[in-house]
């Protein structure tokens, strides 16, 4: 079984909550920021023509079923990413300004978070899906690798799922127009200098497309 090592419950308990919108929105924005980077790891200097990001809100008038679900189209979670995946703390992406406490706060955030990625290894594609919860003994598990058969091309699901009673289930936002705003506001730096995907954020019947709705 694959650990993440060093004291996770404590370390996320110690995290700070949210005390307002942009605050809660923090986990949706770390998880839209991988997929980013592993959009640019994939594609290169032609990460924003040809890479995607999609962010879907989905069942967000109760608490305890609000899910998010953010999809690339980038590298996936291959053994080395995989490996910083499951090191708190991780230096992996200290050069682009992360501090490896991002997926920490999915844990802080959701009652659950499930991945599944695809992404190249020795000889083809593979797909790994885990699932990640501090309800667990282990944060990851119901791990799985295959190898995967016909067409498909590298990417990564994040789905979130279930807001925790700690602050986040009353400051996450229900409101179309704020979650616009928010990501507008966080990613603003990213599509003015032409390097980020194209991302859509849908929400109900509606739905944004940046760098448009900047």
């Amino acid at each position: 079984m694959t650990q993440l090592r060093g004291d996770v419950a404590n370390r996320v308990r110690r995290l700070p909550k949210p005390s307002n919108t942009a605050d809660a929105l923090q986990p949706v924005f770390e998880a839209v920021s991988n997929g980013m980077h592993a959009v640019q790891d994939q594609f290169g200097d032609d990460a924003s023509r040809r890479g995607s990001i999609q962010v879907d809100f989905q069942n967000i008038r109760d608490p305890s079923t609000y899910t998010v679900v953010v999809t690339d189209n980038g590298i996936g979670l291959e053994d080395e990413r995989f490996r910083a995946f499951c090191t708190t703390d991780t230096p992996f992406k200290i050069a682009r300004g992360g501090k490896g406490v991002g997926r920490l706060l999915w844990l802080d955030a959701f009652a659950l978070v499930k991945v599944d990625s695809i992404y190249a290894g020795d000889g083809g594609l593979y797909r790994r899906k885990f699932d990640f919860s501090l309800s667990s003994d282990e944060p990851i598990f119901n791990e799985t690798i295959s190898r995967v058969e016909g067409t498909a091309e590298p990417g990564t699901s994040i789905t979130l799922t279930g807001l925790r009673s700690n602050s986040y289930s009353a400051k996450m936002p229900v409101q179309f127009a704020v979650i616009q705003k928010h990501f507008a506001s966080h990613f603003l730096a990213d599509f003015l200098l032409g390097k980020a995907p194209g991302m859509t954020i849908a929400f109900e019947d509606r739905d944004a497309r940046f760098p448009q709705a900047v």
